[in-house]
């Protein structure tokens, strides 16, 4: 380009579609991590990302699930799918790659591959679980005294997750009698960008 050409801001991203569009014209399959998400009348907006090693973000690129692609991911996926969609999970999605001249890039998702996340799933939870071995931690538990009457119990779980609510119904239910105390504070997971909490639990 000459030295006097001068590109304006739409020219510029109007051609920037066009290679877009020249080099994407088919889905594309891509793994990455829900950093954001959230549901506006039925459609789905997430920011995804991707890490290195150090847990630094690389790449990072907005995504939308439309109402109509949500309805068959939902009739593919059932219940897993609200599992899929959360924050700091990592998936594998077949995206549409579009270019606005106003908006920028977005990535239009239209299936999710439910066994990538759960294969990641069972990944992270065995180098959590070497990481404990050489640490040294993995028997600890084992040593302890078990008490005749267990008087502190400790539950990671989230407000919402079924199986919390399962376990706070069956002490509130318990035959014997005996009363409970369910204290409320949580605590947030990091990175900055991911949400989440654990619930304490304590019983006397």
């Amino acid at each position: 380009m000459a030295q006097n050409d001068t590109f304006t801001l739409f020219d510029l991203n109007e051609y920037l579609k066009r290679v877009i569009a020249l080099n994407f014209p088919e889905p594309v399959w891509i793994s990455c991590e829900i950093a954001q998400i959230k549901n506006a009348r039925g459609n789905y907006y997430l920011d995804l990302v991707q890490q290195n090693e150090k847990e630094e973000v690389i790449a990072q690129s907005q995504a939308a699930i439309w109402y109509k692609s949500y309805l068959f991911l939902k009739a593919k996926l059932g219940d897993l799918l609200n599992s899929l969609l959360q924050e700091g999970t990592q998936i594998k999605i077949k995206v549409n790659v579009e270019y606005n001249e106003r908006y920028g890039l977005k990535l239009i998702i239209e299936d999710i591959d439910p066994a990538y996340t759960l294969g990641q799933m069972e990944l992270s939870r065995q180098k959590i679980l070497e990481r404990l071995k050489t640490a040294g931690v993995t028997e600890l538990n084992k040593n302890v005294v078990m008490p005749r009457v267990i008087q502190r119990i400790a539950v990671i779980s989230s407000d919402t997750a079924a199986g919390f609510k399962d376990f706070t119904a069956h002490l509130e239910e318990n035959k014997h009698g005996y009363q409970f105390t369910l204290p409320s504070p949580s605590c947030h997971a990091r990175p900055k960008y991911r949400k989440g909490g654990c619930k304490p639990i304590a019983g006397n």
